[in-house]
């Protein structure tokens, strides 16, 4: 007969809430940052990370740091790109405890 370990399926029932909460939280950020890339938000895009993110948009190389990721992002703004639209795709979030990463595909589609 296996006995019963009451506190260890609660300490288990605990991680895998907190780590669905989680996700869900990361899929509403991901949403509200689609959204801004979308409307040409730029400004705010840098908000979103954390102060020692990469971002890595392959042509434009990684960038690293809060500060850099905006500088990244205020390029974008200054050049005008009527009929230009943007996808994001093929997410995989992981999360560890209270870290977590999530790389997506970005598409930018031009008219």
């Amino acid at each position: 007969m296996t006995d019963f370990n009451s506190e260890h399926l609660l300490e288990t029932l605990e991680r895998r809430i907190d780590e669905l909460e989680s996700r869900n939280a990361i899929e509403a950020m991901h949403a509200d940052f689609v959204r801004s890339v979308a409307d040409r938000r730029f400004d705010r895009l840098a908000d979103y990370f954390a102060d020692d993110a990469t971002i890595d948009m392959r042509a434009h190389g990684p960038r690293s740091g809060r500060v850099a990721i905006a500088e990244h992002f205020s390029g974008m703004a200054a050049v005008p790109l009527d009929g230009a639209s943007y996808l994001l795709s093929s997410p995989v979030v992981e999360v560890d405890g209270d870290r977590a990463t999530g790389v997506w595909t970005w598409h930018r589609f031009y008219s």
